[in-house]
């Protein structure tokens, strides 16, 4: 069974609900009116999209300090999925073994299913 708490920043544009993509893109329609019925409005809806959160958490002044777009959902990614791993797991006496012992991947692998570490991986 996947832990849910912390991981909602992980959606993708297209995970979101129908009034939260609504939201969305009526508070950015100026951005995206150029690309408007063009086949780049999906690509520029999840871009912005992305780059709104990452803003949001970090700032404008990180986001104008890492350009690369791959680079910033990574940070982003790990920023969030760091701060789930503590919530959901700073309580456990193994807590310390656990974080120094897992890779981000291993992280997000062991919140999104709690029997990882037993399941013969």
């Amino acid at each position: 069974m996947p832990i849910r708490t912390g991981l909602e920043g992980l959606r993708s544009f297209s995970q979101l609900s129908a009034p939260e993509k609504d939201a969305f893109l009526r508070s950015h329609a100026a951005k995206l009116q150029p690309y408007k019925n063009t086949a780049l409005y999906d690509e520029a809806v999840n871009k912005l999209y992305n780059n709104y959160r990452y803003v949001k958490t970090f700032g404008l002044n990180d986001f104008q300090k890492h350009p690369d777009y791959a680079e910033r959902n990574n940070l982003y990614k790990a920023r969030l999925i760091g701060k789930a791993f503590k919530e959901n797991f700073s309580k456990d006496q193994n807590y310390n073994e656990l974080e120094n012992g897992l890779d981000m991947q291993g992280k997000w692998d062991l919140l999104r299913n709690k029997d990882y570490l037993t399941s013969g991986r």
